[in-house]
């Protein structure tokens, strides 16, 4: 899964290197200031016509990889004095669950010269109100078309930098007294993660009769997806369980599973963020490596307009490896609104 986005940030934080720790610092706050200490989320970038993404052909990664179009507003972003190309490396992309469980991936190259085009014209042209439609590269790890009716919302710009990231006895204490709710026992269906004694993050268990896969096959009709369907249904009809049909031991395939107990966000300013790469450790424990995750990395907290939580259920994870190199947990890591 290409990152040119990581690399955009990566320079962008090193470019703040050439300043001490005290300018670094107030540099970083200024950058920050326009968030008012929140989790930023724009609203949702649509697909401007219905849409077909193509299968990934003959296990090739390459073929996996096409153009789609996308079309975004002035609510799509965040302030527009903040909002430079230079600062647009800093802002994530969560692609919406269901679509990264239909095996879709989104890459981040939105902002590259190639795809975003002239940054300031665009830039003005959107604060007039205007709507702009652009390319993006779009990731199918499936064997099957998709469909995306016209509307249909892809992904969300996010920006969680301003939000306090929760660590150490702030993370214990929100869990304590359920601000963040996890079903089952510290150890078992959840851990803290810890560095040097200190509380850096959670991880949540996979349950192991949870895990399946989106099969390549040359055969495999249309997934279309629709606004008001049960997606998690949806996806749970097409893809396969290691036990009925299992793929070659050394094949990547994109796996969807579970959370071995549910996770419930009560606290409206708490949002949660899946890792992007994985750790899987060695059967000797002794050492671990890495497998990406699609970008469907956002956990919302709270209640929607509804009055209905946002997240009460237990999470799901698309994970892309071979059958051999499968997690048992997955980090997730929070932050609180200031």
């Amino acid at each position: 899964m290409a990152n040119e986005y990581q690399s955009a940030y990566v320079r962008f934080i090193r470019s703040l290197h050439q300043y001490s720790l005290v300018d670094r610092r107030i540099k970083w706050e200024q950058l920050n200031a326009p968030f008012e200490g929140k989790f930023w989320k724009g609203q949702d970038v649509v697909v401007p016509h219905t849409t077909i993404i193509g299968r990934q052909r003959d296990l090739d990664p390459q073929s996996a990889l096409q153009f789609m179009h996308i079309a975004y507003n002035s609510q799509s972003f965040p302030s527009f004095d903040w909002f430079t190309q230079e600062h647009a490396a800093l802002l994530q992309t969560s692609l919406r669950s269901r679509l990264g469980q239909g095996a879709l991936h989104l890459d981040e190259v939105w902002a590259s010269d190639e795809v975003f085009g002239d940054f300031d014209s665009v830039k003005n042209s959107i604060a007039l109100g205007n709507t702009k439609i652009h390319r993006v590269v779009i990731g199918n790890y499936g064997a099957r078309e998709i469909i995306l009716p016209e509307g249909f919302g892809v992904f969300r710009f996010i920006y969680p930098w301003a939000a306090e990231r929760l660590m150490g006895n702030k993370l214990e204490e929100v869990v304590l007294n359920d601000e963040i709710e996890i079903g089952g026992s510290e150890g078992k269906e959840w851990d803290f993660i810890r560095v040097k004694d200190r509380i850096v993050g959670l991880n949540l268990a996979v349950r192991p009769d949870s895990w399946k896969y989106h099969p390549h096959k040359s055969d495999l009709p249309t997934l279309e997806f629709k606004e008001g369907v049960n997606y998690r249904q949806q996806i749970d009809d097409i893809i396969l369980s290691p036990e009925d049909s299992a793929p070659d031991p050394d094949e990547k395939v994109l796996w969807v599973c579970e959370s071995q107990s549910p996770l419930t966000i009560n606290n409206a300013n708490i949002n949660g963020s899946v890792a992007d790469m994985v750790e899987v450790r060695r059967i000797d424990e002794r050492s671990s490596f890495f497998v990406p995750h699609t970008n469907a990395l956002l956990i919302e907290g709270g209640r929607d307009s509804n009055g209905h939580l946002r997240t009460n259920w237990n999470i799901r994870f698309e994970i892309l490896a071979p059958m051999n190199e499968r997690p048992s947990q997955v980090r997730v890591d929070f932050y609180r609104d200031r």
